[in-house]
């Protein structure tokens, strides 16, 4: 049977690859990730294709391959994802032909259908992120450095070895140039040469490289007044306590360190056992068992590696705890997305299953393991296999191919997306509409966001003189949910919170414009940062439109109130100043105003009790004990005549 796997590599790679297409065709989703990265880069497309900025936050290189297709044929999201699949084939492909020398076949079979058929891989294959792109370049730069490290410099360079130099330089070079962890390999190649003294091959590589990285760093200074490489500000925002909010600082030693292990726990002990497994095994908590026994086997695969000089899994080890490890450390927890990791899928099996088999080989387990193999292997097959296809859904393929581009997507993004789109066909383009998911309403609505990804300022007039200098003139506000899996009444508040920082001081300055959906709906208000209300109607939306984004704002209680005081709708102003005191219960201006409010409703003892609250409050206020006074004179009360004289005497003015 091993004599059969071995001839048939070439077949069951073959094989392997097709069937992929087929499985992620059939999870084929058109809809865009609402992860916002993958928008992103169609967007970063765009804007290079318009001239408007070069690419650098995320990685530049799948960008630049959008461009041409963007100039050609437009925002075509299919066409995208198509190519995503074609990207992700080859790279599985690619990677499976250049390690099918290099290990045990059994390890070498158990990663490639781990490849071909994981859930995980053919639903991301459907995306518009960058690591499909990296997944084949990936296999390109390993390709590359194989050529490279079998070469014999004794003889001094000839032209073969100038070519293959020049090609692990350029794979390296666009590695580090599709997502910026890729600048990773270089450190593993260069370390690698190092510790096996081919310093010459260290050299030339890394000459190879800068013979890319130069020219490449002067077209974007001078074409674009570009400064860096291309990844300096995203390693400083990553660095952040909290990205969204830049003002707790950045991490010492001590939180990057406790960074890298929650990183770890999650991302090891739980997505990596997943997608072994297909998603059959869920872990709802990370395990630090799960996750210290995996570290310990990989610690030991590169022992084992260094001392039987295996140099193609050293290499690969160098790599992998380079690449992992920087993205434990530069990316936040909270974040948690799997895709991180699944790109290493296929080469983690080869280094842990060569790890795990060399230690059952020296052990007195090695008679079970050809059988424990063939058992892992075929489990691995059918519970990934069973995953993928129970995740189809063709109904939903089917509507978004018929027109329906929200289908598949929660209510919640339905609601939000369609409100974006109707603002990309009512709203001049001249006018600045802000949102907290600026590129994927971008793609809907065919019309630039500004993004509100934290909250401004946490001071009302700072926060208005930003909205003012950006020239924010709407806001559409989702109801986005927390959990994207379950409608749990937890929704992303960054816009809204912002908005009530606003509404605190200045609750006439927005407008209610439109809803989109009942459940979970989407809210389009206009901003008036410098004028105020032309009318007492216009006032009183306001007001109202306000407390659509914050119920509880005192401030707009009590001025509501006072405007529904002012026209004698004296219960409606009731409604809003009671609503107040729930809230600030011993508000002066709330109190006064609802007691003058039970006052001409001739309720004196609920306005009695307004007065009797502030001159207990406030003993010093000749009006409270006046009205308190009044009050009880239309009561019939006998003491109203004193209340009202101790009134007098304090300086009331005689306002009821």
């Amino acid at each position: 049977m091993l004599q059969v796997l071995k001839d048939k590599k070439n077949g069951i790679l073959l094989v392997s690859t097709i069937l992929f297409i087929i499985l992620a065709l059939l999870n084929f989703r058109v809809t865009i990730s609402t992860g916002g990265d993958d928008s992103w880069y169609i967007i970063a497309a765009r804007n290079f294709v318009n001239q408007k900025s070069f690419p650098a936050w995320h990685g530049a290189l799948y960008p630049l391959v959008l461009s041409p297709l963007i100039l050609a044929f437009g925002i075509n999201i299919i066409l995208f994802k198509l190519i995503s699949i074609a990207l992700t084939a080859l790279g599985i492909y690619l990677t499976g032909y250049v390690w099918k020398s290099r290990v045990n076949p059994w390890i070498w079979l158990w990663a490639v259908i781990l490849g071909a058929l994981n859930t995980q891989t053919h639903l991301l294959a459907s995306t518009t992120y960058s690591e499909p792109l990296f997944i084949l370049m990936q296999a390109l730069t390993f390709w590359a450095f194989f050529r490279v490290d079998t070469l014999d410099l004794t003889g001094g360079l000839n032209r073969e070895h100038t070519i293959s130099f020049a090609l692990l330089g350029l794979t390296l070079f666009l590695l580090g140039l599709t997502r910026n962890i890729g600048h990773g390999a270089t450190i593993a190649v260069l370390l690698y040469f190092i510790c096996t003294q081919s310093f010459k091959k260290g050299t030339y590589t890394l000459l190879a490289l800068l013979l890319f990285q130069v020219p490449f760093s002067l077209y974007k200074r001078v074409a674009w007044r570009a400064q860096n490489i291309g990844f300096e500000s995203q390693l400083k925002a990553m660095l952040y306590k909290d990205f969204y909010h830049p003002d707790q600082g950045t991490e010492n030693a001590v939180g990057l360190f406790i960074r890298f292990w929650q990183n770890a726990l999650q991302y090891i002990s739980k997505h990596l056992v997943e997608f072994f497994t297909g998603g059959v095994v869920q872990i709802s908590q990370p395990s630090v068992m799960v996750t210290l026994i995996l570290i310990a086997l990989f610690v030991t695969t590169l022992v084992i590696a260094i001392r039987q000089k295996q140099r193609s899994i050293l290499l690969l080890g160098l790599y992998l705890a380079i690449t992992i490890a920087g993205t434990f450390v530069t990316q936040q927890v909270s974040w948690n997305q799997g895709r991180l990791m699944l790109v290493y899928l296929p080469l983690l099996t080869i280094f842990l299953g060569y790890g795990a088999d060399t230690l059952i080989r020296s052990s007195i387990a090695r008679v079970f393991r050809k059988p424990l193999l063939i058992v892992l292997i075929s489990l691995c097959a059918i519970t990934n296999l069973k995953s993928s296809l129970h995740s189809v859904d063709l109904m939903t393929l089917k509507e978004n191919l018929s027109g329906d581009k929200y289908c598949g997507f929660s209510p919640d993004w339905q609601n939000y997306l369609k409100l974006c789109s109707w603002v990309g066909k009512h709203v001049s383009p001249s006018e600045v509409v802000a949102c907290r998911k600026p590129n994927m309403a971008e793609i809907y609505a065919n019309r630039s966001f500004k993004g509100i990804y934290k909250i401004p300022s946490k001071h009302p007039d700072t926060l208005q003189a930003n909205l003012n200098k950006e020239g924010i003139a709407y806001v559409v506000v989702g109801s986005l949910r927390t959990d994207p899996t379950a409608n749990s009444g937890s929704i992303i508040q960054t816009v809204r919170n912002t908005l009530k920082i606003l509404l605190q001081k200045y609750p006439l300055s927005i407008e209610y414009l439109r809803t989109e959906g009942n459940s979970e709906p989407a809210y389009l208000f206009r901003l008036h940062i410098n004028n105020d209300p032309s009318s007492t109607k216009e006032a009183e939306q306001r007001l109202l439109s306000g407390l659509m984004i914050y119920p509880d704002n005192p401030n707009a209680l009590y001025s509501i109130g006072q405007l529904y005081f002012s026209q004698k709708q004296y219960d409606k102003s009731l409604k809003y100043l009671l609503q107040g005191l729930k809230v600030v219960s011993s508000s002066p201006e709330l109190l006064e105003l609802a007691g003058a409010n039970y006052a001409l409703l001739e309720n004196h003892q609920q306005a009695a009790a307004c007065f009797q609250t502030l001159t207990k409050l406030y003993p010093a206020n000749g009006n409270y004990w006046y009205n308190l006074g009044v009050c009880y004179a239309n009561m019939r009360k006998p003491e109203a005549q004193r209340l009202m004289q101790k009134g007098v005497e304090l300086g009331a003015q005689r306002n009821m």
